[in-house]
């Protein structure tokens, strides 16, 4: 029997994929939020940020916080990275409980751990982190990033944060001034109504800038 199903070409089989992802791409963009600008009040603290979502791999829904938050300041570099290494000051600046060096992997690497408690109607919650710092002595810059890990410490009663990405970044400019970048990208570890997220930033992000740069000012 004369089969008169018509035949797809491999250039037009080629061609459809290709629209396919085209359209998926295109779909992808038009969905993420752009970016917003802010200031702080005093004018010395500059940042940018949005507010999405994600999907995961279950095909679940996340909010997504995005920002990355710049100031310069004067303080000195050095300084600076002794906060960051010494891990449980991180509580002083990033509004935990308890953060704490878990494992220690190299000189320049470090397994962490927060914990806060909740608020209002928002439960407790925790993070691991793998910390690694990276230097360049040639253009005097240090870099400390922060990836979660949450299988790398015993799980307790606390929601888990499964998703962050989060940078420290210090340029010295001489004369013991440093420009100080904090980037985050994130998930909350429960459900966030996204008005409250959106009514927080630019603010929190000016705030965890300037806690750590007036705590790395005050260590001896």
């Amino acid at each position: 029997m004369e089969n008169h199903r018509n035949r797809i070409s491999p250039t037009h089989r080629l061609a459809t994929v290709a629209l396919c992802l085209i359209s998926t791409i295109a779909v992808a963009f038009a969905a993420a939020p752009k970016w917003k600008t802010g200031t702080s009040k005093d004018g010395k603290i500059t940042a940018i940020y949005r507010i999405g979502h994600r999907i995961d791999e279950n095909g679940k829904r996340f909010p997504l916080i995005e920002y990355r938050a710049t100031t310069i300041d004067n303080v000195s570099m050095q300084r600076c990275i002794a906060v960051m290494k010494d891990v449980s000051n991180h509580k002083e600046f990033h509004d935990e409980e308890i953060s704490k060096t878990v494992k220690t992997v190299s000189d320049n690497e470090w397994i962490i751990y927060y914990y806060n408690e909740g608020a209002g109607p928002f439960p407790n919650s925790d993070a691991v982190y793998r910390m690694k710092l990276s230097e360049d002595s040639s253009s005097g810059s240090a870099v400390f990033t922060l990836g979660a890990e949450p299988t790398m410490h015993e799980a307790k009663e606390a929601k888990r944060i499964r998703y962050a990405d989060i940078s420290y970044e210090f340029k010295d400019l001489g004369n013991d001034t440093t420009k100080v970048t904090i980037a985050t990208k994130m998930s909350p570890p429960f459900k966030v109504p996204a008005w409250i997220l959106k009514a927080a930033f630019p603010k929190v992000a000016f705030t965890i800038v300037r806690n750590f740069v007036t705590y790395a000012k005050e260590i001896h």
